[in-house]
């Protein structure tokens, strides 16, 4: 069938890469980014599964694209120019392959099912969270570290309980321990709505995974944590700027503006 074919192609291409990669060398920037983007967005994400359909279907496309130099249409999408216009259902999807399927026979292209679909989902999901397990065992650069950082922030930001829980938090005067635990609890809390939304889709596509959920909240709690601090110590910071000078201390400021401004105006340079 089609799909074992294109499973086939695209395994194989990831045996050629890893082959080919300095698996032994430290990960720089670009590598540890796009693992822990995809991570982000395909597997630890309330809306990871559809993501990784979408991203499937795409490589499903382009692979036919090599092979033929023929695009077919993405499912669900509304594509310009194409019969019909609107959103590509499955059965006009299949309909466009089995055109190409006729001018390449040996391609051996068989109408996908929804069942298909969402393997190649479940395949995509798996090598997300696969690749960012491996990469957790390598050693990374600065630039490395930097990039898995960067990439779970943007990763994250695909995520919509996260984007609707962002305003939360930060609101009136706190101390550095209250305004620490405020956002440790909206950071913990975040992540567990979004655990419990992808719970049984991360579960199809890798088996066990959900014991490594009682870890992320943890994470994600002490991050929040560590952020929170941050800005109370800021908000504190900022609070003790506000403060007026001692009388002392302002009076010398003003008496040193004074003669700036003197010196500055004074069209006899050196008459006071």
């Amino acid at each position: 069938m089609s799909l074992d074919l294109f499973a086939s192609s695209a395994a194989a291409s990831d045996q050629d890469v890893a082959q080919n990669a300095a698996l032994d060398l430290p990960a720089g920037f670009g590598e540890t980014f796009d693992v822990a983007f995809r991570a982000g967005t395909e597997f630890h994400n309330s809306v990871g599964s559809f993501i990784a359909r979408q991203r499937a279907l795409t490589d499903y496309n382009d692979y036919v694209f090599r092979r033929t130099g023929e695009r077919l249409p993405h499912i669900g999408v509304a594509q310009a120019g194409i019969e019909g216009g609107g959103d590509v259902s499955i059965e006009e999807f299949n309909q466009a392959q089995a055109k190409i399927a006729e001018r390449f026979p040996d391609l051996n292209l068989q109408p996908l099912s929804d069942a298909d679909i969402d393997t190649m989902m479940r395949r995509r999901m798996a090598k997300a969270h696969d690749d960012a397990a491996a990469m957790q065992k390598r050693e990374t650069t600065w630039g490395g570290t930097a990039g898995t950082a960067l990439g779970m922030l943007a990763g994250s930001l695909t995520d919509p309980v996260v984007v609707a829980t962002l305003p939360l938090g930060g609101v009136g005067e706190l101390g550095i321990a209250l305004r620490a635990a405020e956002f440790a609890a909206i950071s913990g809390g975040t992540e567990a709505v979004v655990a419990l939304a992808s719970y049984q889709t991360r579960e199809a596509a890798v088996p066990g995974s959900s014991k490594e959920i009682p870890g992320e909240i943890a994470g994600a709690t002490i991050f929040g944590g560590i952020l929170g601090a941050g800005f109370g110590a800021l908000g504190k910071l900022f609070k003790l700027g506000e403060k007026p000078l001692p009388t002392a201390l302002r009076e010398d400021v003003n008496a040193l503006s004074s003669e700036a401004q003197l010196a500055a105006t004074n069209p006899f340079p050196g008459v006071a």
